[in-house]
Parts: structure tokens; C-alpha cells; sequence
């Protein structure tokens, strides 16, 4: 089974970008940023018929919000699993009752007595753990769960003490960065980063597997996705395949 996980900066349906990912003729496609357009044409309703999708804010104009869409091929099951959060960073459901997909996308506000705040990084990295620590039962015990997405988080950069404790605590799960065991890296060294920027160049998407269920993993190019004219998006996708 052939998977894409894709920040394709702020909605799908803008510049035709669900068809530019459609390229790429995956299974199942892991998108952040996603939007719900007011107006969308009969193409895009049907690629997105069989998805699940979890917005940050869905009280707000869905025209102007933003979340996470796990969207898959007509004849796969999806099922948003009962993994309640208190912020939307994350969506896991559940594909053919076989293994289990934890879309992740930690991003830039958190709501407090109903006004949303800006956050910090301490606070993505935070989300995360709390996450793993909540569901640690379903992690440990499941022989064949997916992690993927945008963490937004770059281990190269200083700041802030300690964000890199989930990356062990996925590791003592049994999970590693397909990405950093593939390239026989160290997180902070990445030689391909997947978040170009007029400020620079970063690596914040990862995929956490246990790598025995990973049969290709690749990052889409630069040049196709992000410096091709065409304001696709700021992130190359995430390529790989299952054995599932």
C-alpha cells in the first residue's frame, strides 16, 4: 500500500493541488493544512468522498480553517478511531481494520477560556508527549501502527531544551524515523530537509515506523513540490509503501 504524507500549505483545493499529489497515484494520502472550500468542484468532492478529517477550530468559517484529512482509494476502510485530544494535532484512524494511522500536524495557536494564543515550540514538542504518554498502551501494543506528518519541529536548531525526548520515547515504543535509518543519519544532520522557507531550510516532517513494515520511503524533490512556480507548498511530501 502506497502512502503520501503532504503539508500542502493552507488547503488542497487552491492552484489545483489535489491534482498535483494525485500524480503520485497513492492509496491513501496524509494531508495537513487542509482546508474545507466553500465552493469546490465535482473532481475534488470526489477525491475527497472516502477521507476522514479533523479541523483545527470547527466552530470557526470552515472557508478559513485549517486541520488534517486522511483521504484513501475508493474500496479502503477508514475509521476516525476514539483517540480524543484536547488540540487538534492529531488524527488517527483506523485502514481495512488491519493497522492503525496517526496523521500528526502540531501547529501555531492553542485555544485558552476561548481566544486562541500563539504557542511556543515548547509547546509543540509537549503536545507530542502528551500524546504518546495518553495512548502508551496503544503504541506498545500494536505490531503495525503508522506516526506521519508535520511535527514542526527541527532537532538542528537550539531551541528549546528537550524537544527530541518523543523521538526516544517512540524509539523505546519500538517505532524509529524511517528517514534517519534509511539515510543512516543523525537527527540535527539531515542532508535532505522537507521545509523550504525564504528563511531557510528545515527538517520537520517525519515518518515513525517500525522499519520492518516499510518496504520504500522518499522524499518528494524540492524542485517539483515546492520551486516549481506553480505555489504548490512550502513542504515536499513524504513517499513510502506498506507491507500491510
Amino acid at each position: 500500500m502506497k502512502i503520501v504524507s503532504w503539508n500542502c500549505r493552507q488547503g488542497l483545493y487552491k492552484h489545483d493541488k489535489y491534482k498535483k499529489i494525485q500524480e503520485l497515484d497513492a492509496d491513501i494520502y496524509v494531508i495537513l493544512e487542509i482546508n474545507d472550500p466553500r465552493d469546490a468542484d465535482e473532481d475534488y468532492k470526489n477525491f475527497m468522498d472516502n477521507s476522514e478529517i479533523l479541523l483545527y477550530d470547527e466552530e470557526s468559517d470552515k472557508a478559513n480553517n485549517y486541520g488534517i484529512a486522511v483521504i484513501a482509494k475508493e474500496g479502503i476502510t477508514l475509521k476516525k478511531n476514539d483517540w480524543d485530544f484536547e488540540h487538534n494535532d492529531f488524527l488517527s484512524v483506523r485502514v481495512n481494520d488491519s493497522f492503525d494511522l496517526v496523521a500528526v500536524w502540531t501547529h501555531n495557536s492553542f485555544k485558552i477560556d476561548g481566544v486562541w494564543k500563539p504557542k511556543s515550540d515548547k509547546q509543540y514538542f509537549k503536545r507530542i508527549e502528551d500524546y504518546l504518554e495518553r495512548y502508551h498502551d496503544e503504541f506498545v501494543n500494536s505490531d503495525n501502527m503508522i506516526i506521519c506528518g508535520d511535527f514542526n519541529l527541527d532537532m538542528a536548531l537550539d531551541k528549546p531544551k528537550g524537544k527530541d525526548k518523543f523521538i526516544q520515547t517512540l524509539k523505546d515504543y519500538g517505532y524509529e524515523s524511517i528517514y534517519h535509518k534509511e539515510k543512516d543519519e543523525k537527527f540535527g544532520e539531515e542532508s535532505v530537509k522537507t521545509h523550504h522557507r525564504k528563511n531557510g531550510d528545515f527538517h520537520i516532517d517525519y515518518l515513525f515506523a517500525k522499519p520492518e513494515l516499510i518496504t520504500s520511503f522518499e522524499l518528494g524533490s524540492r524542485e517539483k513540490y515546492v520551486d516549481c512556480g506553480d505555489d504548490y507548498s512550502d513542504h515536499v511530501p513524504l513517499i513510502f509503501e506498506v507491507d500491510l
